[in-house]
């Protein structure tokens, strides 16, 4: 299990688009949970303060969800 605070939650932003010569570290990280079932979660309240939201809280709060669906908030 790997747990992302503080910056850390914006490795579960699935809105990020990083320059072609980049690594992709986003799905880097989906990749080791794709063939490793390494699970991925974030801390909720250092995610909302970096817009990074979930369907659940997205609806409460009128935001678009932007976090991956592999990662659990």
């Amino acid at each position: 299990m790997r747990f992302f605070y503080r910056e850390g939650v914006l490795n579960a932003n699935q809105l990020t688009a990083p320059a072609s010569d980049e690594f992709d570290l986003v799905r880097g990280w989906q990749s080791l949970h794709d063939e490793h079932g390494v699970a991925l979660h974030i801390c909720v309240a250092a995610a909302l303060r970096r817009g990074v939201t979930d369907e659940r809280e997205a609806q409460q709060l009128a935001l678009p969800a932007t976090i991956c669906s592999r990662v659990l908030p």
